[in-house]
């Protein structure tokens, strides 16, 4: 998620720079356990988690991004990065190319 994060915010940084205005993307993650631990400290446990947690959770607060739980059913990204049986497929391909 760190490196989404990363993405975005260079995205978000030409969108902003060629239609000059502010803009605020939304970072969609399936993972509720990961949004949990931008959440929290994590602890002892997720001592490797904190840079990228507290990143996140700063550019966040910052309002730079938003960040939102999607199902996994409904995550865009999943077309792009795993083999996908042929309805998930067609689902997601209908999401994202908005074909009614």
């Amino acid at each position: 998620m760190g490196d989404a994060a990363k993405a975005v915010l260079a995205i978000q940084y030409i969108i902003e720079r060629v239609l000059q205005k502010d803009i605020c993307c939304t970072l969609n993650c399936d993972n509720r356990s990961a949004l949990d631990c931008i959440d929290t400290s994590g602890g002892p446990k997720l001592m490797y988690l904190s840079l990228k947690q507290h990143f996140i959770r700063s550019i966040r607060e910052t309002g730079q991004i938003e960040t939102s739980w999607v199902p996994s059913n409904e995550q865009w990204a999943d077309i792009l990065t795993k083999p996908l049986a042929g309805s998930a497929f067609d689902k997601l391909h209908t999401l994202i190319l908005n074909d009614n």
